[in-house]
C-alpha cells in the first residue's frame, strides 16, 4: 500500500483518459417534445472556416456535427422557411483549478489529469462544454447540458467529444 501511495504521490501512475462529468437540466415548464425544428442562435450562425491545424475551428466542427446528429436522432429537424422552434447555442469555458491535498490530487488523477502532485498544486485547467437550447419565440432557456473534464496534453480525441455530446442529449427530455 505504501508503494502504491508513493507511486501516485510522485506522479508515476499512468494517466487515464479524461473522465467527463455530464450534467443536464430541463426547464420544468418546458415541453421538449413540442419542438420540431431548430437552428443555431445568431451568435453562432457563421462557423469558422475548417482548418485541421486550428483547434478552435476543429472543435466547432465537432460540436456542430454532434448537435446536428443528436437533434436528428430526436426527430428535431433543421429549420425550414418558417423558422425554428428551438435555438441552440454553445460555449466552451476553461477554468484554472489546483489541489493542495492528497485526496484532491487523487481526484485530479481520477479525472484524467496526468501531472504530478506539484503540477496539480501549481494549477491545471478544466474545460467545460455548455450547450443550451432556447425557445425561439420567447427566448427562454428550455434545456442546458454541460460536459466537464481535465484538459490534458493528449491530443483532443473526437470520440470523447462525440460521446460527451451524446451523453448530454440522452438527458434531453
Amino acid at each position: 500500500m505504501l508503494v502504491l501511495l508513493g507511486v501516485v504521490a510522485c506522479g508515476v501512475m499512468p494517466p487515464t483518459s479524461p473522465k467527463v462529468t455530464i450534467k443536464a437540466d430541463r426547464n420544468p415548464s418546458a415541453n421538449l417534445s413540442s419542438y420540431h425544428s431548430w437552428a443555431w442562435a445568431a451568435a453562432r450562425a457563421r462557423p469558422p472556416a475548417w482548418n485541421p491545424d486550428d483547434r478552435r475551428a476543429r472543435l466547432d466542427g465537432l460540436i456542430r456535427a454532434g448537435v446536428s446528429r443528436e437533434m436528428a436522432a430526436r426527430g428535431i429537424q433543421p429549420a425550414g422557411p418558417s423558422g425554428p422552434d428551438l435555438l441552440i447555442d454553445y460555449d466552451v469555458k476553461v477554468k484554472e483549478k489546483s489541489t493542495d491535498t492528497f485526496s484532491g490530487y487523487f481526484n485530479y488523477r481520477q479525472q484524467g489529469g496526468s501531472g504530478d502532485m506539484g503540477d496539480a498544486f501549481m494549477g491545471y485547467d478544466e474545460g467545460t462544454l455548455i450547450i443550451a437550447a432556447f425557445d425561439a419565440r420567447t427566448r427562454a432557456m428550455v434545456w442546458r447540458g454541460t460536459a466537464s473534464a481535465v484538459i490534458t496534453d493528449q491530443p483532443m480525441r473526437d470520440e470523447v467529444i462525440n460521446d460527451a455530446i451524446h451523453r448530454m442529449f440522452e438527458r434531453f427530455s
